[in-house]
């Protein structure tokens, strides 16, 4: 499992608002190439994202489905990335003083890339994946605080 988490300039519910906005996805998660078209209720339990991934030419299309969703708490989110596998997400949102600690956990949950003699490579990618993550809604929210 990768835990990554950091601490944003902003309270939880306006940082759950850019998780309620599918089309924030494409700038702020690492190898998401496109937002193609998402679900209207999105983040409700059972809504999807379905979103292209990985660098060009090297482009797969799938979905992500929202597992849980507490706002403006916790998301818990099963990306796919067939023929790869599956990994689930957990993002955790707690009040930190003047803004929010916003922590990331992700892991492999099935297919190759959940093999056992797979799964240190596998968390090393997930955990740089989350830590640019972080630091891409760390900056937009910058960006939106100084607009605001």
């Amino acid at each position: 499992m990768a835990t990554v988490s950091t601490v944003l300039d902003s309270p939880p519910e306006r940082v759950w608002s850019l998780l309620e906005d599918p089309g924030i996805l494409s700038v702020v998660i690492p190898g998401a190439h496109r937002i193609r078209r998402f679900d209207a209720h999105w983040p409700d339990v059972g809504t999807r994202v379905h979103h292209t991934i990985g660098v060009p030419p090297l482009l797969l299309r799938d979905s992500t489905v929202v597992l849980s969703a507490e706002a403006p708490r916790r998301l818990r989110l099963l990306g796919q990335a067939r023929p790869f596998g599956t990994v689930e997400v957990e993002m955790r949102l707690t009040p930190h003083t003047g803004g929010t600690e916003f922590r990331v956990e992700e892991w492999a949950a099935s297919g190759p890339i959940s093999a056992r003699p797979l799964r240190p490579a596998t968390d090393l990618l997930l955990a740089a994946r989350n830590k640019e993550l972080c630091r891409r809604l760390s900056r937009l929210i910058r960006r939106r605080n100084a607009s605001a």
